[in-house]
């Protein structure tokens, strides 16, 4: 038996062993495993405060009563000091706040004064709600879980107030609501349910709710540096918060809600924090029953669905079935911000405090519970209130450039308004009613700007968005207002008034902003509705309309401006290129190549007058797109960073080939004047590629290698942007399918919205994306175009004519008129390079003298004539008119020519017929032509006749402008010879008895008897002449 006892003793020594040598080695280990525990904390919380950028802040990680981690970071400031943060440092606990008010209730519950179970009306009876029009009744169970149906907006609705009765007041802001949910059915936090419970309490203590908690929580508790409200504070040693501002913070002191003290305005420092999540943990002795009643705080209301992120509430706290559980709860006010959290079942509790509300305070905590728990922590969204900052900051900055433009614009008008330069148009009915539209438009604009917290905070006033966003969101709407109303102001400045300098681009450059917002916002809203409920009824349908109209309204305006500037501009390049040509010399004409000039008059200014709707489209898919980045960037800014990447690298794409395509454009021009040169020559010498099938086909093979030029050319310059379109299509859809496969692997936490939204904001984008890339291949169409049209406008310009003032009447028909050639002498050079001279040359020409020109082919005859018509200038000497030298476009005023080229004109321009019918019948019944045709309109019935009876209505012409000299060129190779020697007989001599200096060039030498005088020409020499019969 002895023996069998000390085999039992070893037996359980041995089993004892490990226990012992588990026991004595854990203390050996744990400093090591906790120091390596606190330095990882560290370096996380470190990181984390450097980009949170938080101005003060406290953190403290605490296990089994000690702390192992603590943070004091950055600077306290009350109303007389600024100092660092310590652990005595004070900060509001925002929403933690709601675990005290509930302990309270519980321990009124223990204490029999009021009981979970009974309606809110026991407690108010003043106090009643509805739900779908019938009173409902409210449990104080319900208002502590967030199952009492009424709305998380409620909070936007808790009034300002620093007065004894501000509980009282808050609590009456509910009384008579329509509940959002059915009580005890539906959780929804909403922050006024513990405002309700704070009056409770007062009604059923009978003492205010800030001595009960002070008196009957936080003194048995020892928490003796936790506050009541700000009110219980003296003002000096109230803490100041700070909030976003311009990118960065500044300080801000939050308007007094102490109605809302209940559920967001006690106060605590680290120490007291520290203290109270171990009594929450139970880990010290505090007065019973606390810590009964605080076990119970932690059972959460399972009856209902858990909320988004998967916990459900219990009593000021969220509870999490994660591991063996978590208990946390974040607070947050429009300056401050904290985090509780806590892991019962390992002893463990984090605590965050920050002087600025931080949106991701509640992201950091769980983090650091992570690192605790051997997990990663989980990647942070961009934090809200920086976003909306740099949102908001970057509108303020924007637009006040914007409305100093608009105020320099408003000022000059309304200073030629008082100069009397700028003039009212009448109010006819169509301007009604654009005034009456326009007043429309701005009164919805009014009404969009005035609801936009349905967008981003539903249900929201604009007094709630401005306590609690940026300092720079009530600048950003500020300046959004003024533009808005100078805008409107110009825009009726505009509209009622007309002056000089009017800004139509300028508004065709508003509009096309203000449509391609409007774009892009029908697609954030589209956006939006994935995230959202009832969107037939939660505002979002009427934005979506507003988007449509604001992108109808300012696409029609700027597309109805736009065809009138394009025809405009269109207009004005052809007139001032004509005019251009029609200022240069003769001389310089002729060497023009015909096929460059109709390019240069035709296609060149068409192309040119469409970089108006290229550019006014352009900035209405450039607006689209800057707002789509802006989007994505608000969103995540790797998002907007991809983005951007992809668009530069396109754009760079676009570029590289379009330095390499250019070329490709200047040859396809070139090819294009050849092409339209080949087109006059077929056209002028259609009779002649008739005549000769060789000629013909010969003429075909040029005109078809001309075209095949053009096309081939055209074809590498357009594959080459095709190609890197295709290139850009596919970097798009790469990006879609690296968002939609690859994001979900390296960002795990990311939610699904926000990669839908990057899917759907890139597949929107590519439209607009591509409109502006695919603009570049006809922005360098258009540069080809305008060099052309430079170097031509340039030429012309070198030549051109200054006209000066021709008087009404230049000659009188009694007047004698003497015409002096003074040693003129001209020279050229021909295509082949071979140079003709003329002259020098002495001769008159007298009124009431018939001259001939004679000589052969080449001998300079049409020479002279340009020379002494005006539109030639002779090298050297002069032509004189009554011994006076004048300029050439005077010169030619007294001349009527007809050259062996003339051209016939259907409209007879520069030709007063009124009351000249008899003498226009008379001179055609002269001419023969009577039945062939008539003068209608100031225009010939037709111009469809043979050479010689063209040349008649030349002559009829010449007739009706009754100039003092007139110039004939082979004007009678043409007729057939009785009506030649009727011309030389009879026409010609009528003439002279006019008074008229006739010259005719002519080789007729059976008619130089009837000549006053006869000018030989050979080689461009005067020679003596003998005529038989003189």
């Amino acid at each position: 038996m002895k023996i069998i006892k000390i085999i039992l003793l070893l037996i359980v020594c041995l089993a004892l062993l490990p226990g012992v040598a588990h026991a004595s080695a854990h203390p050996a280990a744990a400093p090591s495993q906790q120091k390596s525990l606190t330095t990882t904390i560290d370096t996380y919380m470190q990181e984390q405060v450097k980009n949170a950028k938080i101005p003060g802040f406290a953190a403290a990680v605490i296990e089994n009563n000690q702390v192992i981690y603590r943070l004091n970071s950055g600077d306290a400031r009350t109303a007389n000091a600024q100092g660092p943060v310590t652990s005595s440092t004070l900060f509001e606990l925002g929403s933690n706040s709601k675990a005290f008010t509930g302990l309270a209730i519980l321990q009124l519950e223990d204490q029999h004064l009021l009981s979970g179970q009974e309606s809110v009306s026991t407690y108010l009876p003043w106090f009643w709600l509805t739900y779908k029009g019938e009173k409902a009744t409210i449990t104080l169970d319900e208002l502590l879980h967030h199952t009492s149906g009424i709305g998380a907006e409620t909070i936007g609705s808790i009034p300002t107030s620093s007065s004894n009765t501000a509980l009282q007041e808050t609590v009456k802001t509910l009384v008579g609501t329509e509940l959002k949910h059915q009580p005890g059915k539906t959780f929804e936090y909403a922050t006024i349910n513990y405002d309700v419970l704070g009056l409770i309490i007062q009604s059923v203590t009978n003492e205010t709710y800030e001595s009960y908690i002070h008196d009957h929580i936080l003194l048995p508790l020892g928490l003796n540096h936790t506050y009541v409200g700000r009110q219980s504070l003296p003002p000096a040693q109230l803490p100041i918060g700070y909030k976003a501002c311009f990118y960065t913070t500044c300080p801000y002191q939050a308007p007094d809600y102490y109605g809302n003290t209940p559920a967001g305005y006690i106060l605590s420092d680290q120490a007291d924090m520290i203290r109270w999540t171990e009594i929450q943990l139970g880990t010290i002795a505090v007065p019973a029953p606390f810590q009964q009643l605080i076990q119970q705080s932690h059972i959460p209301d399972r009856s209902v669905a858990p909320d988004t992120d998967g916990s459900s509430y219990a009593i000021g706290w969220s509870v999490y079935q994660i591991g063996s559980g978590l208990i946390s709860h974040d607070g947050a006010n429009p300056n401050f911000s904290s985090y509780v959290g806590m892991l019962p079942a390992q002893k463990v509790s984090v605590i965050l405090m920050g002087n600025i509300d931080y949106s991701n305070m509640h992201a950091m905590g769980k983090g650091i519970l992570d690192l605790i728990l051997g997990n990663t922590p989980s990647t942070m969204d961009e934090e809200q209130y920086t976003k909306i900052d740099q949102t908001t900051s970057f509108l303020t900055l924007l637009f006040i450039p914007v409305a100093l433009v608009l105020l320099w614009f408003l000022g000059g008008d309304i200073v030629q308004l008082f100069q009397r330069k700028r003039k009212f148009v009448p109010l006819r009915l169509q301007k009604v009613m654009e005034l009456g539209a326009s007043f429309l438009l701005l009164g919805l604009f009014a009404w969009s700007l005035y609801n936009v917290p349905i967008l981003f905070f539903p249900g929201m006033p604009w007094s709630f968005i401005i306590v609690w966003g940026p300092v720079t969101i009530l600048s950003a709407v500020s300046m959004i207002i003024v533009t808005a109303a100078l805008v409107y102001i110009c825009y009726l400045m505009t509209t009622l008034t007309y002056g000089v300098n009017e800004r139509v681009y300028y508004w065709l450059t508003v509009f096309s902003i203000i449509s391609g917002i409007g774009n892009a916002f029908i697609i954030f809203v589209i956006n939006d509705t994935f995230t959202r409920t009832d969107n037939l009824t939660n505002g979002l349908l009427i934005y979506f309309v507003i988007g449509i109209v604001t992108y109808v309204f300012g696409q029609r305006f700027v597309r109805r401006k736009v065809i009138g500037l394009t025809n405009n501009l269109l207009y004005t390049q052809r007139v001032r290129l004509l005019r251009a040509v029609q200022d240069t010399p003769y001389r310089t004409f002729e060497t023009l190549e015909r096929g460059s000039l109709i390019a240069g008059l035709n296609n060149d200014t068409e192309v040119i007058s469409n970089c108006v709707s290229l550019a006014i489209t352009g900035m209405t898919n450039l607006a689209t797109m800057v707002c789509c980045l802006a989007y994505l960037g608000f969103m995540n800014a790797l998002g907007l960073l991809i983005a951007l990447v992809v668009i530069v690298s396109t754009a760079g794409a676009y570029f590289m080939v379009g330095q390499r395509s250019e070329q490709s454009w200047e040859i396809m021009r070139d090819a294009q004047n050849k092409f339209f040169r080949l087109i006059d020559d077929m056209l002028d010498g259609f009779k002649e590629l008739q005549l000769s099938s060789r000629k013909r086909t010969a003429f075909q093979q040029d005109i078809e290698a001309s075209c095949e030029e053009y096309k081939e050319q055209r074809i590498r310059g357009e594959i080459r942007f095709a190609d890197v379109f295709v290139l850009g299509e596919l970097l798009f859809v790469i990006v879609i399918g690296f968002v939609s496969f690859v994001y979900p692997y390296i960002f795990p936490n990311l939610p699904k919205g926000v990669l839908q939204s990057y899917v759907f904001v890139f597949l929107y984008m590519t439209g607009p994306v591509n409109a502006v890339l695919e603009a570049y291949p006809q922005v360098l169409r258009m540069r080809v175009s305008w060099k052309r049209i430079l170097e031509l406008s340039n030429r012309l310009a070198k030549t051109a004519i200054e006209r000066q003032a021709i008087p009404a009447t230049v000659f009188n028909d009694e007047d004698e008129l003497h015409i002096d050639i003074q040693h003129v002498l001209f020279e050229y050079t021909d295509k082949d390079g071979k140079t003709f001279a003329l002259g020098p040359i002495d001769y008159s020409f007298r009124s009431s003298e018939v001259v001939f020109i004679t000589g052969g082919n080449g001998s300079g005859k049409s020479t002279l004539a340009k020379i002494i018509t005006g539109l030639y200038s002779p090298d050297e000497g002069s032509v004189r008119l009554n011994g006076e030298a004048i300029p050439p476009d005077h010169l030619s005023e007294y001349y009527s020519a007809i050259f062996s080229d003339f051209y016939l004109f259907e409209k007879l321009y520069g030709l007063d017929l009124d009351g000249q019918e008899e003498k226009i019948q008379e001179y055609l019944e002269l001419l023969r032509m009577l039945d062939k045709v008539q003068i209608q309109n100031g225009r010939f019935s037709t111009t469809r006749l043979s050479t010689g009876q063209r040349k008649r209505l030349a002559l009829l012409i010449s007739y009706l402008e009754d100039r003092p000299v007139c110039i004939y060129d082979e004007w009678a190779s043409d007729q057939d010879p009785e009506y030649r020697a009727f011309f030389y007989n009879d026409i010609v001599p009528a003439l002279r008895a006019r008074g008229k200096c006739v010259i005719i060039i002519t080789h007729d030498d059976r008619y130089f008897h009837l000549a006053d005088k006869v000018l030989k020409l050979e080689m461009g020499k005067t020679v003596p002449v003998a005529v038989e019969g003189r």
